[in-house]
């Protein structure tokens, strides 16, 4: 069910970015693909998790979130791998959690929660390590 989460959330912030009508045929064509592809007794989450979706997008305080938090990991981009954040921690690619950071796509509570728990267990992976050449 994440991957279809992902998907809708994906598929929705693709539709708020386009500018013609005609995207936005193209795009509807897109999105009736992707419900009929859900099986039938999944399509009732599916759409409570799109209106999810719309009513994050419409919530200023997550967009301040993430331009905070973007500023806030600029300081440890080149210390620490992003890229492992994404695959360890949360099973996605790297692209996955820039779109995260860069507001393109917003966290959800749950995400900021373990995005933390993985900043906290990789600060304590350096103390140990340090502790242990001391």
């Amino acid at each position: 069910m994440e991957d279809l989460k992902e998907r809708i959330r994906e598929c929705f912030e693709e539709f708020c970015t386009l500018k013609t009508e005609a995207e936005r045929r193209e795009h509807d064509n897109k999105f009736d693909a992707l419900m009929k592809s859900v099986p039938i007794e999944q399509r009732k989450q599916a759409g409570q998790y799109l209106r999810e979706v719309m009513l994050e997008r419409r919530n200023p305080k997550s967009q301040k979130i993430n331009k905070d938090l973007k500023k806030e990991l600029e300081d440890i981009q080149d210390i620490v791998s992003l890229s492992y954040i994404a695959k360890e921690y949360f099973n996605k690619d790297r692209t996955w959690l820039y779109k995260k950071i860069n507001g393109t796509i917003p966290f959800t509570e749950d995400e900021m929660k373990i995005l933390s728990m993985a900043l906290k267990s990789i600060g304590n992976k350096f103390l140990d390590t340090s502790a242990s050449l001391a």
